[in-house]
């Protein structure tokens, strides 16, 4: 084998090799963009045939989510960090927020059945509809509800 062939050979295997790590960039970039904007949680929030104590179905709407349960993506969706005088933390793959909590605020299960809000504690899975304030920040939550599934 000459020196040239040798030389040859290198450069394909080279290229071979850039094509490769190429695709495997291309291919990790795209799940990252599809997890990101469907989740990893995507229909977590429906019914999955679980009833309720009592052995009941709850009342669905036309769309099938259970009565009481927001029909729209939460705004977050993350772990509970803590509660405290000014609401209560979600741990979120965007890092720790905010969420108030009011009055007029409903911790709801999977189910659409409405909880105490005691039931909110460290560890356990949330996802938080509202509205954000104007600096994008601090989310006024108007229902949360308890997501048993593990998050990533």
């Amino acid at each position: 084998m000459s020196a040239d062939q040798g030389a040859f050979r290198k450069v394909l295997l080279g290229m071979g090799a850039v094509l490769l790590i190429s695709l495997m960039v291309l291919a990790s970039f795209s799940l990252g963009v599809y997890v990101g904007h469907q989740g990893l949680l995507v229909g977590s929030l429906g019914n999955f045939g679980a009833r309720p104590e009592g052995g009941q179905r709850p009342s669905q709407s036309p769309s099938g989510q259970p009565e009481g349960l927001p029909e729209a993506r939460p705004q977050l969706v993350g772990r509970m960090g803590g509660l405290t005088n000014e609401g209560l933390f979600v741990r979120t793959a965007d890092g720790l927020r905010l969420v108030q909590v009011n009055e007029q605020t409903r911790v709801r299960d999977r189910q659409g059945g409405e909880l105490p809000l005691e039931k909110l504690r460290h560890g356990v899975n949330v996802a938080v509809f509202g509205e954000f304030s104007e600096d994008g920040r601090t989310l006024t939550a108007h229902t949360i509800i308890l997501v048993p599934l593990p998050l990533p």
